[in-house]
């Protein structure tokens, strides 16, 4: 860059907050950018993903039960006609996963808290 270019030029004063915390027994070090609050760390602490897998899991093994469940249970009250099978089963599907959902976002909210 050619110095004659430069129109004007600044001084500009970015504080930066370095620190040292500790967590799990570890030290880690952090900075914040003090304009923005921005923080800048070049090693996180490691978040257990253990519950997050479980609670994945556990939707998808709800769901699927919450499925088969729903169209046995066509079946049973429709009969053999395809089309009333699924109807019914897919209208008793809506009600399962709306009732399965309200305890699967409660341990979700209670997993996203505590981990």
């Amino acid at each position: 860059m050619n110095t004659e270019d430069i129109s004007e030029s600044s001084l500009v004063h970015v504080p930066f907050y370095h620190f040292y915390y500790n967590y799990k027994d570890k030290q880690y070090s952090a900075i914040v950018e003090a304009s923005s609050g921005k923080v800048y760390a070049n090693l996180w602490p490691v978040k257990s993903e253990m519950p997050f897998r479980i609670m994945f899991a556990a939707a998808i093994v709800v769901y699927a039960l919450a499925s088969i469940l729903s169209f046995a249970l066509a079946y049973a009250f429709s009969g053999s006609s395809f089309e009333g099978v699924l109807l019914l089963g897919e209208g008793i599907k809506l009600v399962l996963y709306a009732v399965a959902s309200i305890p699967l976002i409660a341990m979700a909210y209670y997993v996203a808290k505590k981990v």
